[in-house]
């Protein structure tokens, strides 16, 4: 039928025989562009070793999920570690003075410095990580009580490139 626009067309521009169809051919090259994006097939791999606690911490519950599509390489990182000795009472500056708590395996290390927020669910602060995949608590909520047992979470979603 003339004057209709095509439902298909040549990825990624219509065909030069397609009409003018501005909503329609864009509603049509937005479902060709997801259809492209979501048929690479993602591999994930569940990374759960290789994780080192830091002295004065066990570890509770690790794990990273390293997601790749195409040459996307994404990490989701949950780490639970529990203080095992001298509770940390943290000063009027919320500063801790840099306590590392865990290793990252390198397959999950960042390229670059992170940064986020911890909490054991009675006490909140900020961690860092750098290159080398050690995650340092840093600061918290001022003369508050780390103590022996408390479960620090760490969650956090990053790229690796």
């Amino acid at each position: 039928m003339a004057g209709t626009p095509t439902p298909h067309y040549n990825w990624p521009l219509p065909a030069l025989t397609d009409p003018p169809d501005g909503p329609g051919q864009m509603a049509a090259l937005g479902n060709a562009a997801d259809a492209t994006v979501f048929a690479q097939a993602a591999k994930v791999t569940n990374v759960s070793t290789g994780f080192i606690a830091q002295p004065n911490w066990t570890l509770t519950t690790v794990f990273g999920l390293l997601i790749e599509i195409g040459v996307a390489r994404l990490v989701q990182l949950k780490c639970d570690v529990t203080r095992t000795t001298s509770a940390i009472t943290v000063p009027a500056s919320g500063n801790l003075g840099d306590e590392a708590v865990v290793q990252l395996p390198a397959s999950l290390r960042p390229q670059y410095y992170l940064a986020g927020s911890w909490t054991t669910g009675a006490i909140s602060g900020g961690w860092y990580g750098d290159t080398t995949g050690l995650i340092k608590i840093s600061d918290a909520y001022p003369s508050q009580t780390l103590a022996i047992g408390h479960k620090l979470q760490i969650l956090t979603f990053y790229t690796l490139n």
